[in-house]
């Protein structure tokens, strides 16, 4: 079949891309992205990921990151949400998962 539409966007920050990505060990290709990304744009290094779980669902299964375009608080730390009516707020120096909040019950899906 055709891989799921996936429209995220790249957030630029002080010189750090913002990015998702997929750990193909986790995720299978066209399944979605699963992780958090940030990278260096004068070298392309990479300075952290972040595998973003959603620990609402048992086993501890991975948030799927589509459509990620997060929002920048200027306090160095950023939110976004995942189709699961999830919520995250990282810090952008280490990718750090600060909190996270469900606003739906588990198993739902919010928006594509």
């Amino acid at each position: 079949g055709k891989p799921f539409a996936d429209s995220h966007s790249l957030t630029i920050h002080d010189g750090v891309a913002f990015l998702p990505s997929r750990d193909d060990k986790i995720f299978p290709p066209h399944s979605g992205n699963n992780k958090v990304v940030a990278v260096r744009i004068a070298d392309g290094s990479l300075l952290w990921e972040r595998l973003i779980a959603d620990l609402s669902q048992p086993r501890g299964y991975f948030a799927v990151l589509w459509n990620f375009s997060p929002a920048l608080r200027g306090d160095g730390t950023m939110l976004f949400s995942t189709p699961s009516a999830r919520a995250y707020r990282l810090n952008m120096s280490t990718g750090e998962i600060i909190w996270q909040a469900s606003f739906d019950e588990p198993g739902n899906f919010m928006g594509c």
